[in-house]
């Protein structure tokens, strides 16, 4: 159970990478199932929604319908991530974070999240291998985990190109790989966390993400 839940805070260290001071706070509608968004989303950005298993975003330009024994899980249950995430990172880093999904197999050994983190005006100018190179040397600056670099580059997620990079974090034989791109003054995730014995099933839910 403590690695199954080190692996989703791990999830949520990688969204923190690009915390960046609050914008101003604007009024938001709420979705059934709401999805945690910690802080006040910007005109550029409308959470996405789920439909019974279906999930879909028009900002990320993704969707997905969960296959059987795969689960979304409970509002509850994301934001105690987030709040244990917060804690590894420090205090107000949630609140720099909306978590788009939080979807996992039969015993958490397969996990799969969607966030996006508000970075400002200055996202529009990094080039793809400055953020690499920044998510990755944040990533191995903490402490809490130990990240080894696999494999980097770009993939087609729903017709969308993304960087990637695929990690090992050594001390719990997590395999993990990030997907991100930015989304107006966001910068997007979708990562995948699985055990090595499960790497293929975290594949499959990746290549089932369609386009919106």
């Amino acid at each position: 159970m403590k690695k199954n839940i080190l692996s989703l805070i791990a999830l949520f260290l990688i969204a923190g990478c690009s915390s960046t001071p609050t914008p101003t706070p604007v009024a938001t509608e709420e979705t059934t199932p709401a999805p945690i968004a910690t802080k006040a989303e910007v005109t550029d950005y409308v959470i996405g929604t789920w439909t019974d298993n279906l999930y879909e975003s028009e900002t990320i330009g993704i969707r997905f319908t969960l296959q059987d024994s795969w689960i979304s899980q409970s509002e509850e249950y994301q934001q105690a991530i987030l709040d244990a995430g917060s804690e590894v990172l420090g205090q107000g880093a949630a609140q720099e974070t909306i978590l788009e999904f939080l979807v996992t197999t039969e015993g958490n050994r397969v996990n799969a999240q969607g966030v996006s983190s508000y970075v400002g005006p200055i996202v529009k100018s990094l080039t793809p291998k400055l953020l690499i190179e920044t998510m990755k040397s944040q990533l191995t600056a903490v402490e809490e985990f130990s990240y080894e670099v696999l494999e980097e580059g770009t993939a087609t997620i729903g017709g969308s190109e993304f960087n990637y990079l695929y990690l090992l974090e050594t001390n719990y034989n997590l395999h993990q790989k990030v997907y991100f791109k930015v989304v107006g003054e966001y910068l997007t995730n979708i990562t995948v966390s699985s055990d090595e014995a499960n790497i293929k099933k975290a594949e499959e839910f990746v290549n089932s993400i369609e386009a919106y």
